[in-house]
Protein backbone atom coordinates (compact mmCIF):
# COMPACT_ATOMS: atom_id res chain seq x y z
CA UNK A 1 0.00 0.00 0.00
CA UNK A 2 2.71 2.51 1.01
CA UNK A 3 4.80 2.15 -2.19
CA UNK A 4 1.63 2.68 -4.30
CA UNK A 5 0.95 5.96 -2.49
CA UNK A 6 4.48 7.20 -3.25
CA UNK A 7 4.07 6.20 -6.92
CA UNK A 8 0.84 8.16 -7.30
CA UNK A 9 1.78 11.41 -5.54
CA UNK A 10 4.51 13.74 -6.79
CA UNK A 11 4.75 15.59 -3.47
CA UNK A 12 5.52 12.38 -1.54
CA UNK A 13 8.15 11.42 -4.14
CA UNK A 14 9.93 14.74 -3.66
CA UNK A 15 9.70 14.49 0.14
CA UNK A 16 11.00 10.89 0.19
CA UNK A 17 13.83 11.63 -2.25
CA UNK A 18 14.99 14.66 -0.27
CA UNK A 19 14.57 13.01 3.15
CA UNK A 20 16.52 9.84 2.24
CA UNK A 21 19.47 11.75 0.81
CA UNK A 22 19.55 14.11 3.81
CA UNK A 23 19.45 11.15 6.21
CA UNK A 24 22.34 9.55 4.30
CA UNK A 25 24.43 12.73 4.46
CA UNK A 26 23.59 13.12 8.18
CA UNK A 27 24.76 9.55 8.87
CA UNK A 28 28.00 10.18 7.00
CA UNK A 29 28.54 13.37 9.00
CA UNK A 30 27.91 11.56 12.31
CA UNK A 31 30.45 8.88 11.35
CA UNK A 32 33.05 11.50 10.42
CA UNK A 33 32.45 13.48 13.61
CA UNK A 34 32.67 10.32 15.71
CA UNK A 35 35.90 9.31 13.95
CA UNK A 36 37.59 12.66 14.48
CA UNK A 37 35.85 13.67 17.72
CA UNK A 38 39.01 14.06 19.84
CA UNK A 39 40.65 16.19 17.17
CA UNK A 40 37.54 18.37 16.74
CA UNK A 41 37.04 18.89 20.46
CA UNK A 42 40.68 19.92 20.94
CA UNK A 43 40.76 22.15 17.91
CA UNK A 44 39.73 25.81 18.19
CA UNK A 45 38.45 25.68 14.64
CA UNK A 46 35.57 23.39 15.63
CA UNK A 47 33.15 26.29 15.41
CA UNK A 48 34.33 27.11 11.92
CA UNK A 49 34.00 23.48 10.94
CA UNK A 50 30.40 23.31 12.17
CA UNK A 51 29.57 26.62 10.50
CA UNK A 52 30.97 25.43 7.18
CA UNK A 53 29.08 22.18 7.49
CA UNK A 54 25.83 24.03 8.28
CA UNK A 55 26.27 26.15 5.17
CA UNK A 56 27.01 23.02 3.16
CA UNK A 57 23.97 21.28 4.69
CA UNK A 58 21.65 24.17 3.76
CA UNK A 59 23.12 24.30 0.24
CA UNK A 60 22.70 20.53 -0.07
CA UNK A 61 19.08 20.70 1.10
CA UNK A 62 18.30 23.42 -1.45
CA UNK A 63 20.07 21.46 -4.19
CA UNK A 64 18.12 18.30 -3.32
CA UNK A 65 14.80 20.16 -3.51
CA UNK A 66 15.80 21.61 -6.90
CA UNK A 67 16.88 18.16 -8.17
CA UNK A 68 13.69 16.54 -6.89
CA UNK A 69 11.49 19.18 -8.51
CA UNK A 70 13.44 18.72 -11.77
CA UNK A 71 13.09 14.93 -11.65
CA UNK A 72 9.44 14.67 -10.69
CA UNK A 73 7.85 17.85 -12.05
CA UNK A 74 9.97 19.58 -14.72
CA UNK A 75 10.89 16.47 -16.74
CA UNK A 76 7.33 15.07 -17.00
CA UNK A 77 6.10 18.55 -17.95
CA UNK A 78 8.78 18.84 -20.66
CA UNK A 79 7.79 15.43 -22.08
CA UNK A 80 4.13 16.43 -22.10
CA UNK A 81 4.88 19.79 -23.76
CA UNK A 82 7.02 18.10 -26.45
CA UNK A 83 4.23 15.67 -27.23
CA UNK A 84 1.67 18.48 -27.37
CA UNK A 85 3.91 20.50 -29.69
CA UNK A 86 4.30 17.54 -32.06
CA UNK A 87 0.54 17.00 -32.05
CA UNK A 88 0.02 20.70 -32.75
CA UNK A 89 2.33 20.31 -35.77
CA UNK A 90 0.15 17.51 -37.12
CA UNK A 91 1.77 14.40 -35.66
CA UNK A 92 -1.35 12.64 -34.34
CA UNK A 93 0.61 9.41 -33.97
CA UNK A 94 2.85 10.93 -31.30
CA UNK A 95 2.10 9.53 -27.82
CA UNK A 96 3.34 10.84 -24.51
CA UNK A 97 5.92 8.55 -22.85
CA UNK A 98 5.28 9.48 -19.21
CA UNK A 99 5.27 6.09 -17.49
CA UNK A 100 4.79 7.15 -13.87
CA UNK A 101 1.65 6.45 -11.83
CA UNK A 102 1.39 9.94 -10.30
CA UNK A 103 -0.64 12.96 -11.41
CA UNK A 104 1.59 13.51 -14.44
CA UNK A 105 1.14 9.88 -15.43
CA UNK A 106 -2.65 10.33 -15.28
CA UNK A 107 -2.40 13.45 -17.48
CA UNK A 108 -0.13 11.57 -19.91
CA UNK A 109 -2.58 8.64 -20.12
CA UNK A 110 -5.48 11.02 -20.75
CA UNK A 111 -3.42 12.75 -23.43
CA UNK A 112 -2.70 9.41 -25.13
CA UNK A 113 -6.39 8.49 -24.95
CA UNK A 114 -7.27 11.81 -26.56
CA UNK A 115 -4.79 11.22 -29.43
CA UNK A 116 -6.11 7.68 -29.91
CA UNK A 117 -9.66 9.01 -30.03
CA UNK A 118 -8.67 11.62 -32.61
CA UNK A 119 -7.05 8.96 -34.79
CA UNK A 120 -10.11 6.75 -34.49
CA UNK A 121 -12.41 9.62 -35.39
CA UNK A 122 -10.30 10.56 -38.39
CA UNK A 123 -10.14 6.92 -39.49
CA UNK A 124 -13.87 6.54 -38.96
CA UNK A 125 -14.56 9.74 -40.85
CA UNK A 126 -12.45 8.63 -43.82
CA UNK A 127 -14.25 5.31 -43.81
CA UNK A 128 -17.61 7.07 -43.79
CA UNK A 129 -16.56 9.39 -46.59
CA UNK A 130 -15.57 6.39 -48.72
CA UNK A 131 -18.92 4.79 -48.06
CA UNK A 132 -20.72 8.00 -48.98
CA UNK A 133 -18.87 8.26 -52.28
CA UNK A 134 -19.83 4.70 -53.18
CA UNK A 135 -23.40 5.36 -52.08
CA UNK A 136 -23.68 8.47 -54.25
CA UNK A 137 -22.40 6.55 -57.27
CA UNK A 138 -24.94 3.78 -56.75
CA UNK A 139 -27.97 5.98 -56.12
CA UNK A 140 -30.37 5.98 -59.11
CA UNK A 141 -33.48 7.48 -57.68
CA UNK A 142 -34.19 10.81 -56.03
CA UNK A 143 -35.83 9.31 -52.92
CA UNK A 144 -32.77 7.22 -52.15
CA UNK A 145 -30.54 10.25 -52.63
CA UNK A 146 -32.61 12.26 -50.14
CA UNK A 147 -32.49 9.45 -47.58
CA UNK A 148 -28.74 9.13 -47.96
CA UNK A 149 -28.40 12.88 -47.66
CA UNK A 150 -30.25 12.79 -44.33
CA UNK A 151 -28.00 10.02 -43.10
CA UNK A 152 -24.92 11.97 -44.17
CA UNK A 153 -26.16 15.10 -42.46
CA UNK A 154 -26.86 13.28 -39.20
CA UNK A 155 -23.49 11.55 -39.18
CA UNK A 156 -21.72 14.79 -40.01
CA UNK A 157 -23.45 16.46 -37.08
CA UNK A 158 -22.39 13.65 -34.77
CA UNK A 159 -18.83 13.71 -36.09
CA UNK A 160 -18.67 17.48 -35.87
CA UNK A 161 -19.99 17.40 -32.32
CA UNK A 162 -17.52 14.68 -31.30
CA UNK A 163 -14.65 16.44 -33.03
CA UNK A 164 -15.59 19.73 -31.35
CA UNK A 165 -15.62 18.01 -27.95
CA UNK A 166 -12.21 16.46 -28.55
CA UNK A 167 -10.90 19.81 -29.77
CA UNK A 168 -12.29 21.50 -26.67
CA UNK A 169 -10.60 18.99 -24.36
CA UNK A 170 -7.35 19.39 -26.29
CA UNK A 171 -7.52 23.18 -25.91
CA UNK A 172 -8.31 22.82 -22.19
CA UNK A 173 -5.32 20.51 -21.84
CA UNK A 174 -3.13 23.12 -23.55
CA UNK A 175 -4.42 25.85 -21.25
CA UNK A 176 -3.98 23.90 -18.00
CA UNK A 177 -1.30 21.22 -18.39
CA UNK A 178 1.78 23.39 -17.82
CA UNK A 179 0.38 25.96 -15.36
CA UNK A 180 2.12 26.29 -11.99
CA UNK A 181 0.65 29.62 -10.85
CA UNK A 182 -2.83 29.67 -9.29
CA UNK A 183 -3.69 33.15 -10.61
CA UNK A 184 -2.78 32.06 -14.13
CA UNK A 185 -4.90 28.92 -13.67
CA UNK A 186 -7.95 31.02 -12.68
CA UNK A 187 -7.35 33.35 -15.64
CA UNK A 188 -7.26 30.42 -18.07
CA UNK A 189 -10.43 28.88 -16.61
CA UNK A 190 -12.12 32.25 -17.13
CA UNK A 191 -10.88 32.20 -20.73
CA UNK A 192 -12.16 28.65 -21.34
CA UNK A 193 -15.73 29.48 -20.30
CA UNK A 194 -15.68 32.86 -22.02
CA UNK A 195 -14.22 31.83 -25.38
CA UNK A 196 -14.37 28.03 -25.79
CA UNK A 197 -17.25 26.41 -23.91
CA UNK A 198 -20.65 27.91 -24.78
CA UNK A 199 -22.56 28.91 -21.65
CA UNK A 200 -24.53 31.89 -20.33
CA UNK A 201 -23.08 31.88 -16.83
CA UNK A 202 -20.54 30.02 -14.75
CA UNK A 203 -18.83 30.27 -11.37
CA UNK A 204 -15.64 28.67 -10.02
CA UNK A 205 -15.34 28.41 -6.24
CA UNK A 206 -12.39 27.13 -4.22
CA UNK A 207 -13.16 25.56 -0.84
CA UNK A 208 -11.29 27.07 2.10
CA UNK A 209 -9.60 24.25 4.07
CA UNK A 210 -11.21 23.28 7.40
CA UNK A 211 -13.95 25.89 6.92
CA UNK A 212 -17.53 25.79 5.69
CA UNK A 213 -16.66 28.66 3.34
CA UNK A 214 -15.71 29.11 -0.30
CA UNK A 215 -13.88 31.77 -2.30
CA UNK A 216 -15.20 32.97 -5.65
CA UNK A 217 -12.24 32.59 -8.04
CA UNK A 218 -13.84 33.26 -11.45
CA UNK A 219 -17.33 33.92 -12.86
CA UNK A 220 -19.34 35.07 -15.87
CA UNK A 221 -22.93 36.25 -16.09
CA UNK A 222 -23.74 36.11 -12.37
CA UNK A 223 -22.38 39.33 -10.87
CA UNK A 224 -21.44 41.36 -13.96
CA UNK A 225 -22.11 44.75 -12.38
CA UNK A 226 -19.97 44.04 -9.32
CA UNK A 227 -17.61 41.47 -10.87
CA UNK A 228 -14.31 43.30 -10.18
CA UNK A 229 -15.08 43.76 -6.48
CA UNK A 230 -16.41 40.22 -5.99
CA UNK A 231 -13.40 38.44 -7.46
CA UNK A 232 -11.86 36.66 -4.45
CA UNK A 233 -15.02 37.21 -2.35
CA UNK A 234 -15.41 34.68 0.49
CA UNK A 235 -18.74 33.56 1.95
CA UNK A 236 -20.27 30.77 4.00
CA UNK A 237 -22.12 27.91 2.32
CA UNK A 238 -25.37 27.67 4.26
CA UNK A 239 -27.56 26.56 1.32
CA UNK A 240 -27.72 26.39 -2.45
CA UNK A 241 -26.37 24.24 -5.27
CA UNK A 242 -22.72 24.71 -4.25
CA UNK A 243 -23.57 23.59 -0.71
CA UNK A 244 -25.30 20.49 -2.10
CA UNK A 245 -22.23 19.64 -4.21
CA UNK A 246 -19.94 19.99 -1.20
CA UNK A 247 -22.24 17.69 0.76
CA UNK A 248 -22.79 15.04 -1.93
CA UNK A 249 -19.29 15.12 -3.49
CA UNK A 250 -20.79 14.28 -6.91
CA UNK A 251 -22.27 16.05 -9.94
CA UNK A 252 -25.72 17.62 -9.96
CA UNK A 253 -27.80 18.36 -13.09
CA UNK A 254 -30.97 20.46 -12.90
CA UNK A 255 -32.74 20.50 -16.28
CA UNK A 256 -34.99 23.43 -15.41
CA UNK A 257 -34.56 25.66 -12.36
CA UNK A 258 -38.18 26.82 -12.67
CA UNK A 259 -39.31 23.28 -11.75
CA UNK A 260 -36.73 22.91 -8.96
CA UNK A 261 -38.22 22.50 -5.49
CA UNK A 262 -35.62 20.26 -3.85
CA UNK A 263 -32.80 22.80 -3.52
CA UNK A 264 -33.15 26.35 -2.29
CA UNK A 265 -30.78 28.66 -4.15
CA UNK A 266 -28.34 30.77 -2.15
CA UNK A 267 -28.13 34.55 -2.46
CA UNK A 268 -25.07 34.15 -4.68
CA UNK A 269 -27.00 31.84 -7.06
CA UNK A 270 -30.13 33.95 -7.53
CA UNK A 271 -28.98 35.02 -11.01
CA UNK A 272 -29.14 31.44 -12.32
CA UNK A 273 -32.00 30.30 -14.60
CA UNK A 274 -32.68 27.63 -17.19
CA UNK A 275 -30.54 24.52 -16.72
CA UNK A 276 -27.55 24.13 -14.37
CA UNK A 277 -24.79 21.54 -14.21
CA UNK A 278 -22.59 21.67 -11.10
CA UNK A 279 -19.49 19.55 -10.43
CA UNK A 280 -17.07 19.04 -7.53
CA UNK A 281 -13.34 19.55 -8.12
CA UNK A 282 -11.93 16.50 -6.38
CA UNK A 283 -8.35 15.60 -5.44
CA UNK A 284 -7.75 12.36 -3.54
CA UNK A 285 -11.43 12.18 -2.45
CA UNK A 286 -11.32 15.74 -1.09
CA UNK A 287 -13.51 18.45 -2.64
CA UNK A 288 -11.19 21.41 -3.25
CA UNK A 289 -13.56 23.42 -5.42
CA UNK A 290 -16.95 23.68 -7.13
CA UNK A 291 -17.73 24.45 -10.79
CA UNK A 292 -21.25 25.65 -11.63
CA UNK A 293 -22.25 26.13 -15.31
CA UNK A 294 -25.58 27.53 -16.50
CA UNK A 295 -27.42 27.78 -19.82
CA UNK A 296 -30.60 29.83 -19.90
CA UNK A 297 -32.49 27.19 -21.94
CA UNK A 298 -34.36 24.17 -20.61
CA UNK A 299 -32.36 20.88 -20.77
CA UNK A 300 -29.41 22.85 -22.07
CA UNK A 301 -26.70 20.23 -21.42
CA UNK A 302 -26.47 17.09 -23.52
CA UNK A 303 -24.75 13.96 -22.18
CA UNK A 304 -21.71 14.90 -24.29
CA UNK A 305 -21.67 18.39 -22.75
CA UNK A 306 -21.80 16.95 -19.25
CA UNK A 307 -19.02 14.49 -20.06
CA UNK A 308 -16.86 17.34 -21.40
CA UNK A 309 -17.50 19.43 -18.27
CA UNK A 310 -16.56 16.47 -16.09
CA UNK A 311 -13.23 16.17 -17.94
CA UNK A 312 -12.64 19.92 -17.63
CA UNK A 313 -13.34 19.81 -13.88
CA UNK A 314 -10.88 16.93 -13.46
CA UNK A 315 -8.12 18.83 -15.28
CA UNK A 316 -8.81 22.02 -13.29
CA UNK A 317 -8.58 20.06 -10.02
CA UNK A 318 -5.28 18.43 -11.03
CA UNK A 319 -3.84 21.78 -12.16
CA UNK A 320 -4.92 23.46 -8.91
CA UNK A 321 -3.34 20.72 -6.79
CA UNK A 322 -0.13 20.92 -8.83
CA UNK A 323 -0.06 24.72 -8.43
CA UNK A 324 -0.42 24.42 -4.64
CA UNK A 325 2.44 21.92 -4.52
CA UNK A 326 4.66 24.19 -6.62
CA UNK A 327 3.80 27.25 -4.49
CA UNK A 328 4.56 25.34 -1.28
CA UNK A 329 7.87 24.07 -2.67
CA UNK A 330 8.84 27.57 -3.79
CA UNK A 331 7.95 28.99 -0.36
CA UNK A 332 10.14 26.39 1.37
CA UNK A 333 13.12 27.47 -0.73
CA UNK A 334 12.94 31.15 0.34
CA UNK A 335 11.61 30.97 3.92
CA UNK A 336 13.43 30.41 7.20
CA UNK A 337 12.16 27.15 8.65
CA UNK A 338 11.97 28.34 12.26
CA UNK A 339 10.56 31.86 12.05
CA UNK A 340 8.83 31.94 8.68
CA UNK A 341 10.73 35.08 7.70
CA UNK A 342 12.60 35.14 4.40
CA UNK A 343 16.00 33.44 4.53
CA UNK A 344 19.47 34.88 3.90
CA UNK A 345 19.63 33.61 0.32
CA UNK A 346 16.37 35.31 -0.68
CA UNK A 347 17.40 38.49 1.15
CA UNK A 348 20.67 38.70 -0.81
CA UNK A 349 18.79 38.32 -4.11
CA UNK A 350 16.15 40.92 -3.26
CA UNK A 351 18.72 43.41 -1.97
CA UNK A 352 20.73 43.22 -5.21
CA UNK A 353 17.57 43.70 -7.28
CA UNK A 354 16.44 46.59 -5.09
CA UNK A 355 19.79 48.37 -5.46
CA UNK A 356 19.56 48.07 -9.24
CA UNK A 357 16.05 49.52 -9.15
CA UNK A 358 16.84 52.51 -6.91
CA UNK A 359 20.00 53.24 -8.89
CA UNK A 360 17.98 53.29 -12.10
CA UNK A 361 15.25 55.57 -10.75
CA UNK A 362 17.50 57.66 -8.48
CA UNK A 363 15.78 56.59 -5.24
CA UNK A 364 16.92 55.63 -1.76
CA UNK A 365 16.80 52.31 0.06
CA UNK A 366 17.69 51.72 3.70
CA UNK A 367 18.69 48.64 5.66
CA UNK A 368 18.03 47.82 9.32
CA UNK A 369 20.31 45.30 11.06
CA UNK A 370 18.48 44.01 14.16
CA UNK A 371 19.98 42.00 17.01
CA UNK A 372 18.19 40.63 20.09
CA UNK A 373 19.84 41.92 23.25
CA UNK A 374 21.06 39.35 25.80
CA UNK A 375 19.70 36.51 23.68
CA UNK A 376 22.43 34.13 24.82
CA UNK A 377 21.55 34.83 28.45
CA UNK A 378 17.87 34.22 27.66
CA UNK A 379 18.72 30.89 26.02
CA UNK A 380 20.93 29.84 28.92
CA UNK A 381 18.20 30.78 31.39
CA UNK A 382 15.11 29.32 29.76
CA UNK A 383 16.45 26.88 27.17
CA UNK A 384 16.56 26.82 23.39
CA UNK A 385 12.85 26.06 22.97
CA UNK A 386 11.97 29.33 24.70
CA UNK A 387 14.63 31.03 22.62
CA UNK A 388 13.04 29.70 19.44
CA UNK A 389 9.63 30.90 20.63
CA UNK A 390 11.09 34.35 21.26
CA UNK A 391 12.44 34.52 17.70
CA UNK A 392 9.07 33.44 16.28
CA UNK A 393 7.14 36.06 18.27
CA UNK A 394 9.73 38.69 17.39
CA UNK A 395 9.26 37.88 13.70
CA UNK A 396 5.49 38.27 13.96
CA UNK A 397 5.79 41.65 15.71
CA UNK A 398 8.37 42.96 13.22
CA UNK A 399 6.43 41.74 10.18
CA UNK A 400 3.19 43.33 11.39
CA UNK A 401 4.95 46.65 12.07
CA UNK A 402 6.49 47.25 8.63
CA UNK A 403 4.95 47.99 5.23
CA UNK A 404 3.98 45.27 2.76
CA UNK A 405 6.60 46.58 0.31
CA UNK A 406 9.37 46.16 2.90
CA UNK A 407 11.15 42.84 3.39
CA UNK A 408 11.98 41.12 6.68
CA UNK A 409 14.58 38.32 6.66
CA UNK A 410 16.47 36.30 9.22
CA UNK A 411 20.13 37.13 8.74
CA UNK A 412 21.49 34.48 11.09
CA UNK A 413 21.07 33.40 14.72
CA UNK A 414 19.20 36.17 16.53
CA UNK A 415 19.93 38.76 13.84
CA UNK A 416 17.30 40.03 11.42
CA UNK A 417 17.40 42.52 8.55
CA UNK A 418 14.72 44.77 7.09
CA UNK A 419 14.91 46.31 3.61
CA UNK A 420 13.04 49.64 3.60
CA UNK A 421 12.11 50.53 0.03
CA UNK A 422 12.21 54.20 -1.04
CA UNK A 423 13.29 55.27 2.45
CA UNK A 424 16.10 57.69 3.22
CA UNK A 425 18.34 57.48 6.27
CA UNK A 426 16.49 59.80 8.64
CA UNK A 427 13.14 58.13 7.95
CA UNK A 428 14.74 54.71 8.40
CA UNK A 429 15.98 55.81 11.84
CA UNK A 430 12.40 56.75 12.76
CA UNK A 431 11.16 53.35 11.61
CA UNK A 432 13.90 51.64 13.61
CA UNK A 433 12.95 53.54 16.77
CA UNK A 434 9.30 52.61 16.26
CA UNK A 435 10.24 48.92 15.96
CA UNK A 436 12.50 49.13 19.00
CA UNK A 437 9.70 50.60 21.14
CA UNK A 438 7.16 48.05 19.94
CA UNK A 439 9.43 45.13 20.80
CA UNK A 440 10.31 46.57 24.19
CA UNK A 441 6.68 47.20 25.14
CA UNK A 442 5.06 44.05 23.75
CA UNK A 443 7.44 41.13 23.37
CA UNK A 444 8.01 40.28 27.04
CA UNK A 445 4.27 40.52 27.76
CA UNK A 446 3.69 37.61 25.39
CA UNK A 447 5.62 35.29 27.71
CA UNK A 448 3.12 34.97 30.55
CA UNK A 449 4.91 32.01 32.11
CA UNK A 450 8.15 33.95 32.76
CA UNK A 451 8.26 35.32 36.28
CA UNK A 452 9.61 38.79 36.90
CA UNK A 453 12.20 37.39 39.31
CA UNK A 454 13.49 35.03 36.61
CA UNK A 455 13.99 37.77 34.01
CA UNK A 456 13.92 41.22 35.58
CA UNK A 457 14.51 43.24 32.41
CA UNK A 458 12.67 43.92 29.18
CA UNK A 459 13.34 41.95 26.01
CA UNK A 460 14.89 44.53 23.74
CA UNK A 461 16.66 44.87 20.42
CA UNK A 462 19.55 46.93 19.09
CA UNK A 463 19.30 48.28 15.56
CA UNK A 464 21.89 49.56 13.12
CA UNK A 465 20.73 51.70 10.20
CA UNK A 466 22.43 52.30 6.87
CA UNK A 467 21.21 53.73 3.59
CA UNK A 468 21.98 53.79 -0.12
CA UNK A 469 23.50 55.96 -1.50
CA UNK A 470 24.24 58.03 1.61
CA UNK A 471 26.25 55.39 3.48
CA UNK A 472 27.09 52.69 0.90
CA UNK A 473 27.01 52.06 -2.84
CA UNK A 474 27.00 48.24 -2.98
CA UNK A 475 24.99 45.50 -1.31
CA UNK A 476 28.04 44.24 0.54
CA UNK A 477 28.90 47.70 1.88
CA UNK A 478 25.28 48.37 2.83
CA UNK A 479 25.19 45.21 4.96
CA UNK A 480 28.60 45.98 6.43
CA UNK A 481 27.74 49.56 7.39
CA UNK A 482 24.41 48.54 8.95
CA UNK A 483 26.29 45.85 10.88
CA UNK A 484 28.83 48.41 12.13
CA UNK A 485 26.04 50.71 13.28
CA UNK A 486 24.36 47.83 15.08
CA UNK A 487 27.58 46.99 16.94
CA UNK A 488 27.79 50.61 18.04
CA UNK A 489 24.26 50.34 19.43
CA UNK A 490 25.31 47.21 21.34
CA UNK A 491 28.49 48.87 22.58
CA UNK A 492 26.67 52.00 23.75
CA UNK A 493 24.37 50.07 26.06
CA UNK A 494 21.85 48.11 23.90
CA UNK A 495 18.16 48.91 23.35
CA UNK A 496 19.36 51.65 21.02
CA UNK A 497 19.21 52.71 17.38
CA UNK A 498 22.39 53.92 15.71
CA UNK A 499 22.82 55.11 12.16
CA UNK A 500 26.07 54.54 10.30
CA UNK A 501 28.67 57.32 10.24
CA UNK A 502 32.09 57.35 8.64
CA UNK A 503 33.66 57.15 12.11
CA UNK A 504 31.90 53.85 12.80
CA UNK A 505 34.94 51.62 12.24
CA UNK A 506 35.14 49.15 15.12
CA UNK A 507 38.23 47.08 15.89
CA UNK A 508 37.81 43.42 15.06
CA UNK A 509 38.04 42.48 18.76
CA UNK A 510 35.00 44.63 19.58
CA UNK A 511 33.00 43.22 16.66
CA UNK A 512 33.30 39.66 17.95
CA UNK A 513 32.98 40.51 21.65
Amino acid sequence: MLPDIFKRQVGLKIALFTALLLIFVSLVFMIVVNQFQPHILDNRSATSFLTLFSVFFIFLQTALVVIAVNLYISRPLQKLMRSMQKVEEGGLSELCDIETEDEFGVVGQNFNKMITSLNQINSHRKHIEQRLIKAEESLKYKIELEEKAKIIERMNRELTSAFNDITLLYMVSQYLSSILDIDELVSNVQRIFTEKFICDAFALYFVLPKQNRVRLAAQKGLYDEAAPSLQGYEFELAEGIAREILKRKRCLYIENLADNTAIRLSKQEEGLKGSVFALPLTVRDDVIGILTVCRYERSGFSPTDRQSLDSIATQVAIAFDRSKLYTKTRELSVRDELTGAFNRRHFDQVLKQELKRVERFNREVSLLMIDVDHFKDFNDKFGHLKGDELLKRLTVLLQSSIREVDLLARFGGEEFVVILTNTELKDAVNVANKLRKIIKSQLKNQFGDIEKEEWNRDITISIGVSSYPECALTAKDLIHTADMAMYHAKRDGRDLVRKYQLTDLLPFEEMIA
